[in-house]
């Protein structure tokens, strides 16, 4: 599978250190475990074929809890990363339940690992093929309306500016760039033209959240977006909606390989008809 989606239970081996509390965003944490599980470095290009999540779980009086357990995501956009980070949870791999793994200056315990489809709601496997057939071989034309789920802060970066507001173009941009550059079949460029002349926000509830990651603080949104097109066209709504799907995988915007734009699963036909 060229595209997976892993989730890892951790459990916390040691409290922190009471003049080093834990930090409050642990996307950095998680971007250096990944490099360093699958022997990667920073000479890489901007766009990167892997997302990590910050750590989620309970942090009573920003601590951990020793008897709490605690999640983390890795998604891999390619064969390059997706057959090696499956590999890595194998049996005996760096990332295997019974390893432990450090976060910041703290150590977890690996307790288990998830990736197959429906066995957990942030693991899951395909291929490009599927995503692009579900929509633009289906019999029934695509839905009118678009809808995106944003878990953890979602921003952009456009003319040397921070947008954290779900403009069209960027959210569709942002997916298209990375379909580009990671897919076997690329998309027509002008996929990012149609998004920002035929779809309109019809529906948000956002909410600003602020994290700090490498190369400062980042304003971002949390929430829920719902796109509706100005001016239907069933395959160019094919393309949106496949690349909606994508999200689930690649992540939103900037900083996504520090828990940055990550994105659910998007909502299915009845529920997106249901909200017109």
């Amino acid at each position: 599978m060229s595209l997976v989606s892993l989730a890892l239970l951790l459990r916390p081996l040691q409290q922190a250190d009471p003049e080093k509390p834990v930090p409050r965003w642990w996307g950095r944490a998680a971007h250096h475990l990944l490099m360093e599980t699958l022997g990667l470095n920073d000479d890489v290009p901007e766009l990167r074929p892997f997302t990590a999540s910050t750590l989620y779980g309970y942090f009573p009086d920003h601590q951990l809890d020793l008897e709490g357990n605690y999640i983390m995501r890795f998604t891999g956009l390619n064969e390059v990363i997706s057959a090696p980070l499956v590999q890595a949870v194998q049996t005996g791999g760096p990332l295997a339940p019974g390893a432990t793994v450090n976060l910041d200056y703290l150590d977890f315990q690996v307790l288990a690992v998830h990736y197959e489809n429906g066995s957990h709601p942030l693991a899951a496997q395909t291929t490009y093929q599927e995503l692009a057939t579900a929509s633009l071989l289906s019999f029934e034309p695509a839905p009118h309306l678009v809808s995106f789920t944003f878990v953890s802060p979602t921003t952009f970066h456009r003319d040397g500016r921070q947008v954290a507001y779900p403009l069209p173009e960027l959210v569709i941009g942002s997916l298209l760039d990375k379909w580009n550059a990671f897919a076997p079949i690329a998309f027509p460029v002008q996929a990012r033209r149609y998004a920002a002349e035929c779809l309109a926000l019809s529906r948000f509830e956002l909410k600003s959240r602020r994290v700090k990651v490498a190369g400062g603080s980042q304003s971002g949104m949390v929430g829920r977006a719902i796109f509706s097109t100005l001016n239907y066209d069933r395959y160019w709504m094919s393309l949106m909606h496949t690349l909606s799907r994508y999200s689930y995988y690649s992540g939103v915007g900037a900083k996504t390989t520090m828990g940055m734009g990550q994105c659910r699963r998007p909502v299915e036909r009845g529920e997106m008809i249901a909200t017109k």
